[in-house]
């Protein structure tokens, strides 16, 4: 699969707007979440909170892109918040993974990257309870695996 040309210009736009947007469509997302029963208020545990609420929204069918990106959102903006880093696109390498998507870098001692929205729809795909929680933990604290032949 062939992945499509971006316009950088545009892309920058776009981004631009997304991070513009934010709080209004935060603020509408954490709203429709108390509405239906989940309490949502920034914290890292309020992650729990999140996948409960996005694991109700699926089963009811109406887990549609607006509401992932909602999600994805809020998922970065916790991490955000309680870590640290700032919003970036990712449009300077046309081979890197997260190509054309906006991520969160400087919220872990490594320069890795994280991609709310791709985090969200992974969770979503039927990854187990904890999962979000577990992708930031690992980034943060990563473990030094041994290569090393058994003797």
């Amino acid at each position: 699969m062939q992945r499509p040309e971006y316009n950088r210009a545009r892309e920058q736009e776009k981004f631009e707007q997304f991070l513009f947007e934010m709080d209004d469509v935060l603020n509408q997302f954490v709203d429709a979440a108390a509405a239906a029963g989940f309490e949502l208020d920034y914290s890292f545990d309020s992650l729990d909170v999140l996948e409960r609420y996005c694991l109700a929204r699926k089963t009811s069918n109406s887990a549609d892109d607006s509401f992932v990106s909602a999600a994805a959102r809020y998922y970065g903006e916790v991490v955000r918040k309680v870590y640290g880093g700032k919003w970036y696109l990712e449009i300077d390498n046309p081979k890197h993974l997260l190509y054309g998507l906006p991520v969160l870098v400087g919220y872990a001692p490594s320069r890795v990257k994280l991609s709310p929205h791709q985090t969200i729809r992974m969770f979503a795909k039927g990854k187990p309870a904890g999962f979000l929680k577990r992708v930031i933990d690992t980034d943060r604290q990563p473990r030094v695996l041994d290569l090393k032949p058994e003797a």
